[in-house]
C-alpha cells in the first residue's frame, strides 16, 4: 500500500516552533563540538608529539560515548528531553570554558585534554539520543496536527477510513 498525499495544505517544517528552536540550537551546538575536536587535537600535537596521547585522545572521547549511548537512550525517553539537552549543552559550554581558562593560564596538560574528552564524551552520550528523538517527535506531532488526530493509531483509522492509501 502506499499513502496518497492530500492537496498541499502542510505548514513547512521550520514554522514549527519546536523543530525551529532544535534546528538552531543544533546550529550552534554541532559545529561548536566538531570545532573543539579539531581545536583539542591541534592543541594536544602542539604540547606533545607523543602519538600515543592523541591517540588516548580519540579513545577518551569515543569511549563513554559508546558505553553510555544506550543509557543516553534510556534517559531521553524517560525525562524531559529539553532539561536533558540544554544541560548537556551547558556542560559542554563549561568544558570548552574551561579548557580556554587553562590555554589563557598557559596551564593546559594532556591530562587536562584527555579529561575533557571524555567528559564531552558523557555529554554527547546523552545529547545525541535525545537530540534525534526530538527530531522524530516533532515530524510526527506535526503530521498527527495536520490530520487532527491524537496518536499514529487515530491516523492509521484516519487513511483507512479516508482511502488514502493505493493497492497495487
Amino acid at each position: 500500500m502506499e499513502v496518497i498525499s492530500e492537496t498541499s495544505k502542510a505548514v513547512p517544517v521550520l514554522k514549527n516552533r519546536n523543530f525551529l528552536l532544535l534546528f538552531i540550537g543544533s546550529l550552534f551546538s554541532a559545529p561548536g563540538y566538531y570545532i573543539y575536536l579539531i581545536a583539542a587535537e591541534w592543541l594536544m600535537l602542539t604540547i606533545s608529539e607523543n602519538r600515543v596521547y592523541f591517540g588516548m585522545l580519540f579513545f577518551a572521547a569515543s569511549v563513554p560515548r559508546l558505553l553510555l549511548l544506550a543509557v543516553g537512550g534510556v534517559v531521553a525517553d524517560r525525562f524531559n528531553k529539553r532539561i536533558i539537552l540544554f544541560i548537556a549543552d551547558l556542560l559542554r559550554a563549561l568544558f570548552i570554558a574551561a579548557l580556554l581558562l587553562f590555554f589563557y593560564l598557559d596551564m593546559v596538560t594532556v591530562w587536562h585534554l584527555i579529561i575533557l574528552a571524555a567528559l564531552f564524551g558523557i555529554a554527547d552520550a546523552f545529547s545525541y539520543p535525545v537530540t534525534n528523538s526530538m527530531t522524530v517527535k516533532t515530524h510526527v506531532s506535526n503530521i498527527l496536527s495536520k490530520l487532527e488526530v491524537n496518536d499514529r493509531t487515530q491516523a492509521a483509522v484516519y487513511v483507512h477510513r479516508n482511502r488514502l492509501y493505493q493497492q497495487k
